[in-house]
């Protein structure tokens, strides 16, 4: 039993190192095969106020 759980543990690790590591990789060539994106420059707040859904004002709690 103690083997199966360790066995997941260490599946999970290399998982997330693997996913990790493509994601630097993919960062480093994307714009050598044509996928990047141009960035726009846009203050931390607007940033942060995007991605945060609590500060929609339209947002209401269903009952």
């Amino acid at each position: 039993m103690i083997q199966s759980g360790v066995k997941l543990l260490v599946k999970a690790v290399v998982t997330g190192f693997g996913l990790s590591l493509g994601g630097a990789i993919f960062k480093k060539i994307q714009e050598r095969i044509g996928l990047a994106e141009k960035e726009k420059k846009e203050s931390d707040a607007d940033t942060v106020a995007a991605r945060d859904g609590a500060t929609d004002p339209e947002l209401q709690l269903q009952n």
